[in-house]
């Protein structure tokens, strides 16, 4: 169920680079994995079902024998019925466990059945959806359940710029990103992505890199985080991570890029946790980039070899960022800040 866990959390960025198939084994394994541990638990407490009765059953034969005897001797009247009632009673109780735990047993395998058939990976066509190189804005706003809105100002960005989006806590930034990336739906308005030649497409959202405050990583490797699960792109991991600063980082993992992440005792640091997250919006070619505090957990002169490399990049970069000196604010073409 831990596992499940650690997989549901991530579920928005599966469906992002449209990776359910790996969800689907997983959830199937973890099902499976549940289902052992049930018939574990059943077999063990069948043994202890059995010792318990056999036990109860040798004992009320002991009595009953005994009955028997006090009967035949003429000391006895009311405990022979006493002894018979109990006898029956234990007996048909013996018989009522076996038809209980063989269902315990047989129950779980057609959960993981029905469990199995639940998580049919989810189609898409991929046909007709477009690489997004630029966006624009219209009347965006959202409302949440609470009460609260937020209304944004209409913003176009061209492909290729390099923007710093600030602005006061609660002003909305982490929110616009999610409603460029589709996890939320805006209430009112709308976001009109455009390709390379500044049409109007239906945009695969896949294409659109994100790193958040909080990367979401996969109990898997390294080489796996960066490249969601396509096979086809293992080849180019190790040069995305090089690219973004991580190869010092994984030449000190006795597996390399093959380093199984484990989100329990996390044996990958906060920025280490950021690059691989870079290395993952550049290896799937993003030609938008949006980066959410995304150099937080990296020393200054980390971030500002890091934002080097990335503003270098020919596509659209997009970055909140709280307390930039001055320095860091030059290196952007222009900054749009939100307010209340």
């Amino acid at each position: 169920m831990d596992l499940i866990e650690k997989w549901l959390s991530g579920i928005a960025e599966l469906e992002r680079y449209l990776a359910g198939d790996k969800l689907t084994s997983v959830m199937h394994k973890g099902a499976c994995d549940l289902e052992k541990a049930n018939l574990k638990q059943t077999q063990e407490q069948q043994v202890l079902s059995i010792i318990t009765n056999g036990v109860a059953q040798v004992m009320i034969l002991i009595l009953f024998v005994w009955t028997g005897i006090l009967i035949k001797g003429g000391l006895v009247t009311f405990g022979a019925i006493a002894v018979i009632g109990n006898f029956s009673h234990y007996i048909s109780l013996a018989i009522e466990y076996l038809p209980f735990y063989f269902g315990l047993i047989k129950g779980t395998r057609t959960l993981r059945d029905k469990v199995t058939a639940a998580t049919v990976p989810v189609k898409t066509d991929e046909q007709n959806l477009g690489t997004p190189f630029a966006f624009s804005t219209k009347d965006l706003a959202i409302s949440f359940p609470n009460g609260e809105a937020l209304k944004f100002p209409d913003i176009t960005v061209n492909y290729g710029e390099k923007i710093l989006l600030s602005g006061d806590s609660g002003t909305g930034k982490s929110t616009l990103f999610k409603l460029i990336l589709g996890i939320l739906s805006p209430s009112s308005g709308k976001i009109a992505y455009k390709d390379q030649d500044g049409k109007v497409i239906k945009p695969d959202l896949a294409k659109i890199g994100y790193i958040a405050q909080d990367p979401v990583l996969f109990p898997s490797t390294i080489k796996n985080n960066i490249t969601m699960f396509n096979p086809k792109l293992d080849l180019l991991a190790e040069p995305a991570a090089l690219a973004v600063g991580l190869g010092t980082d994984i030449a000190k993992f006795s597996h390399g890029m093959n380093t199984e992440i484990n989100l329990q005792k996390l044996n990958v640091s906060g920025g280490q946790r950021q690059k691989i997250i870079l290395a993952r919006s550049q290896i799937h070619d993003s030609k938008i980039l949006l980066i959410d505090e995304g150099t937080s957990a990296i020393d200054q002169a980390g971030t500002r070899e890091i934002l080097q490399e990335l503003l270098k990049m020919p596509g659209t970069v997009i970055f909140i960022a709280h307390n930039f000196d001055k320095n860091l604010q030059l290196l952007f073409d222009r900054e749009i800040h939100l307010s209340k």
